[in-house]
C-alpha cells in the first residue's frame, strides 16, 4: 500500500485545539461549581457589593474607563476602512444610551448577567464587541 503524500494545510483548516473544555458552545473553565451560571453571577454580585477591596477595584476601573477619551481609527488606508470607521462612529453617536451609560452596562457584565436598556441592534452589537475587548470574553 502506497503512502499518501502530506498535504499542505489550507489557511482555514484547523491545526489544533485550545485545550478548553466546551459544552453547548460555552467554554467551561471554572473549576468551582458555585461560581458557574446563575449561582456564579449571584456570588460575583455579592462579592462586588460586600467586599471593600473588590468593590473599590471595580469602582476604580469604571471611573478610569469613563474618563478616557474614546475614538475610532480606520483599520487601514483604503476607502472601505474609512467607511467602516464612519459607520461605527455613527453607531456610537446614534445609540439610545450615552457612551458612559453603555460602558457602565458593559462593566456590569463582570458581576452579573447582561442587561441593557438599549433597544437598537447596533448598540447591542457594540456592547458585546467592547465587552469582549475590555473583559476578555
Amino acid at each position: 500500500m502506497a503512502e499518501e503524500p502530506l498535504r499542505e494545510p489550507d489557511e482555514m483548516s484547523e491545526l489544533g485545539t485550545t485545550g478548553l473544555r466546551r459544552s453547548g458552545g460555552f467554554v467551561i473553565d471554572e473549576y468551582i461549581a458555585s461560581l458557574r451560571g446563575s449561582r456564579g453571577h449571584r456570588t460575583y454580585r455579592e462579592m462586588s457589593e460586600n467586599d471593600p477591596v473588590i468593590g473599590s477595584i471595580l469602582f476604580a476601573i469604571e471611573k478610569i474607563l469613563l474618563r478616557l477619551e474614546w475614538r475610532i481609527d480606520a483599520g487601514g488606508d483604503e476607502e472601505a476602512d474609512e467607511e467602516i470607521r464612519e459607520f461605527i462612529e455613527e453607531c456610537l453617536n446614534d445609540m439610545s444610551d450615552s457612551w458612559d451609560q453603555t460602558l457602565q452596562q458593559i462593566l456590569s457584565i463582570a458581576t452579573g448577567p447582561f442587561i441593557t436598556t438599549s433597544n437598537d441592534i447596533c448598540g447591542i452589537l457594540i456592547y458585546f464587541s467592547i465587552a469582549k475587548l475590555i473583559l476578555g470574553f
